[in-house]
């Protein structure tokens, strides 16, 4: 799909590439996009849909990666990849400074030591630390093509990390021989905002339902809906949206 036809406030279909280059006009009273928040928010600027909040504010957790070799705890085994969930920097911190982090111990990739003896004793662990969405992060259409403008996390979820950092010690229930964590990981793939949910088409572009707020037949779907971040994976608040929205279709 390239845009949306919009006559009046309604959209009355769409506009795709067919497989020889050309362009074809699709008829629909209904129009609902679920491409992410890159490809939706392209689709919408070429539909010349004007709202000062589109494509702006792309987001998502700022992510660590976390080895601790351990004396006694076996921490691998198979099955599911991502065996627990940990909430020491979630909840009960002070949330007003530096974000929150949530605990993945994880499986895969595998990651064991060759100490003999000892190649179950490291617990592999990620922390997903929530953040600020900021204007500046954005996507924008360039030779009719999305363009991320991606600037960074903003100091508050760096600050969460440098807590989750600090703390790592005082959550482990045994004796550390080594740990090790790395930098801030380039992308936790959790394409969030740009088509933000909200009150009126002032501040943001799609409504409880996941209305565009100027044209009330095209449903926006997915995590660019989000206002704003959390430590949470965001899956299941996508699937409860578009159920919402199903909700609003007539």
């Amino acid at each position: 799909m390239r845009a949306v036809d919009i006559e009046g406030g309604l959209a009355s279909g769409v506009r795709v590439k067919t497989a020889d280059g050309d362009e074809a006009r699709l008829r629909s009273s209904i129009v609902a996009l679920g491409t992410n928040g890159i490809f939706n928010t392209a689709i919408l600027q070429r539909s010349d849909v004007r709202n000062d909040a589109l494509g702006k504010y792309l987001h998502e957790q700022a992510l660590i990666d976390v080895h601790v070799d351990t004396a006694n705890i076996k921490a691998f085994f198979g099955g599911t990849s991502e065996t627990g969930h940990g909430y020491h920097f979630y909840h009960n911190i002070d949330r007003s400074t530096a974000g929150a982090g949530l605990i993945e111990t994880i499986n895969a990739p595998v990651s064991v030591r060759r100490e003999r003896g000892k190649w179950a004793n490291r617990i592999h662990m990620r922390i997903a630390v929530e953040d600020l969405p900021l204007a500046e992060n954005r996507v924008f259409l360039e030779d009719d093509e999305p363009v991320i403008e991606w600037t960074g996390y903003s100091d508050y979820a760096k600050r969460g990390v440098e807590r989750a950092k600090a703390g790592l010690p005082d959550i482990i229930p045994d004796t550390i021989e080594n740990l090790w964590v790395s930098d801030l990981l380039p992308s936790e793939a959790h394409i969030q905002g740009t088509h933000r949910m909200g009150l009126s088409a002032e501040d943001s572009v799609v409504d409880d339902r996941l209305r565009l707020h100027s044209t009330p037949n095209v449903y926006v779907l997915g995590s660019g809906a989000f206002p704003a971040c959390s430590p949470a994976n965001p899956s299941l608040t996508i699937s409860a949206l578009a159920l919402r929205a199903s909700e609003a279709v007539r």
